[in-house]
């Protein structure tokens, strides 16, 4: 198959249509859950619900809580990473944001879209949310407007992106991402590529935005010299 396949909605279509890709279960890209990355993403996430006058981050949650868009998972495929994300929230949480906030994935395939919305109908961990997909192409737009949203989490979306080589449409979706984040929110990536590699290409995204973001940490979740992975954390600066 030419990577460059990827850069194709037809592509992601046939291959979510295609019985052999499991369709009609779930599947998480590298084989990492929400739950494993829940003691990283869990706070950043539950910031923007606390209420906590002598809390020295207070600012920051205050524009935090504003977001209209609580998470974007952009490129969702048919992983339960939002669900899940959702339902972590509300166990985690009392806030009554929690019912109005707005949980969002996106992908390019309308097939997993179709594919996921039909498995939220039956979701009862996350009755009452405010959870939906959507078909997008992120290169464009990821489902919110500029500066509206807590969290944009990217997992493996770039990784694919990136397979094409072309440089141009990987910026484009970081742009897009990083343009939804209100001040002082966060961009995750999750990739299986060198992080000095996805640190540049993300960089050189936030450069052709014009949004100002700093690179907060990676953090490396194995050492396998195979197939490493590695969680690079992004925060818009507050303005």
């Amino acid at each position: 198959m030419n990577a460059k396949s990827f850069e194709s909605e037809e592509y992601w279509t046939e291959r979510y249509n295609d019985p052999q890709q499991r369709r009609g279960q779930l599947f998480d890209w590298y084989i990492i859950s929400f739950a494993k990355l829940a003691d990283i993403i869990g706070p950043v996430l539950l910031q923007q619900f606390a209420v906590d006058d002598h809390d020295e981050n207070n600012a920051t949650n205050a524009i935090l809580r504003s977001s209209p868009v609580a998470l974007i998972d952009v490129g969702c495929g048919n992983s339960p990473f939002l669900t899940d994300a959702a339902a972590y929230v509300k166990a985690h949480c009392r806030s009554p944001l929690i019912n109005e906030k707005v949980f969002i994935g996106t992908d390019f395939s309308e097939v997993a879209v179709l594919e996921q919305s039909q498995l939220l109908s039956r979701n009862t961990e996350v009755e009452n949310m405010q959870v939906r997909f959507t078909h997008a192409d992120a290169r464009m737009t990821i489902g919110a407007e500029e500066s509206s949203v807590a969290v944009v989490m990217d997992k493996a979306t770039l990784d694919a992106v990136d397979c094409s080589g072309n440089e141009e449409n990987a910026s484009a979706v970081v742009s897009t991402c990083v343009k939804s984040l209100v001040p002082g929110g966060y961009f995750f990536s999750l990739t299986c590529r060198p992080a000095a590699r996805r640190t540049e290409t993300i960089l050189r995204g936030i450069t052709t935005s014009g949004v100002q973001c700093e690179h907060i940490s990676t953090v490396s979740l194995n050492n396998d010299p195979v197939s490493p992975s590695h969680l690079l954390i992004f925060k818009r600066s507050a303005e």
